[in-house]
């Protein structure tokens, strides 16, 4: 059947790529309470898909009923994990999520030739202007004090500091290849290995993010750490 003449039927399965928005889009319609899931299903989930009482024919041919209330299965809360540090006790919250901002490792490493990509990519709103930027300074010099604050030794005071601007977002480059390909020229400029470099990013996009990941993971054998800036 020639593609031309075919009708694409409403509420299709899309299997390709989503834009940001899109994605962002999904993730908030799917990002819902237990109770608030639980009553869709219940209500006009059993409509929709037929699983109402004499809804479906075929299924009460074969003597297939579907309940209408949800399943309750028995859950008990286990204790957290002890865990003991040089100094310090972390704080768990309710959301089991731990915080170490207090917390001093027994033993610590070395913070050595360590280095800062400062990434520009059009959010000019909150990039940093130049290296002397006084909020530029107080976020790596606060990086270099929390990793003292957990017991590292930072050799090192003042890093090795790269900006790079990515070219503009295209319609024929998606993925942004070419930004992925301006930030390794970069990381290639630093004149030795760095330990780790903190990457101060302004925008979310995804791709700069995950090939930044790809990049320093795979190709570099670089350790990254990512602050966001919005």
């Amino acid at each position: 059947m020639p593609p031309e003449l075919c009708e694409i039927l409403p509420n299709q399965a899309f299997k390709g790529k989503l834009t940001d928005d899109h994605t962002a889009n999904m993730i908030t319609f799917a990002a819902k309470p237990p109770n608030i899931n639980a009553l869709a299903i219940s209500t006009k989930g059993l409509d929709e898909l037929g699983f109402r009482p004499n809804a479906s024919p075929q299924m009460s041919a074969f003597g297939v009923s579907v309940g209408n209330n949800m399943a309750v299965v028995p859950a008990r809360i286990l204790p957290p994990p002890r865990v003991q540090y040089g100094q310090g006790s972390p704080i768990v919250d309710e959301k089991a999520s731990w915080n170490l901002k207090n917390v001093k490792f027994a033993r610590g490493g070395r913070l050595e030739h360590w280095a800062v990509l400062v990434i520009r990519d059009g959010n000019d709103g909150v990039e940093f202007s130049r290296p002397d930027d006084p909020e530029f300074i107080a976020v790596y010099r606060g990086f270099a004090q929390m990793c003292v604050t957990s017991g590292l030794r930072v050799e090192q005071q003042v890093p090795m500091i790269v900006p790079v601007r990515l070219p503009r977002r295209a319609e024929e480059d998606p993925t942004r290849s070419q930004a992925i390909l301006e930030l390794e020229k970069a990381i290639k400029t630093y004149p030795r290995k760095p330990s780790i470099v903190l990457v101060l990013l302004s925008n979310g996009d995804k791709h700069v993010y995950s090939g930044l990941k790809y990049l320093c993971d795979v190709v570099l054998d670089v350790r990254e750490y990512t602050l966001f800036f919005h």
